[in-house]
């Protein structure tokens, strides 16, 4: 893992960790500053991910999918929803 496939949205968080929402992938892939792949996170409509964003103080990620009621799943700064 790692290879990005279809990066629709990134974003940083305070430690400059990059998170990479992917629609064709339809995942949320996190790479820390340090360079080396983390995890991934399919999302659970199945439906690609069209936007991510990091809250800054808390280092909770939010992802925006896109099953057609644009849904949002909250992650916190370990991977887990």
């Amino acid at each position: 893992g790692g290879a990005f496939d279809d990066p629709a949205s990134v974003a940083l968080d305070a430690a400059d960790n990059l998170y990479v929402a992917e629609f064709g992938g339809r995942a949320l892939k996190f790479v820390p500053a340090a360079g080396s792949y983390v995890y991934d996170s399919t999302l659970q409509s199945g439906q690609g991910a069209v936007a991510v964003a990091v809250d800054q103080a808390s280092g909770d990620v939010f992802v925006g999918d896109f099953d057609g009621s644009y849904h949002v799943a909250a992650f916190d700064s370990s991977g887990r929803r």
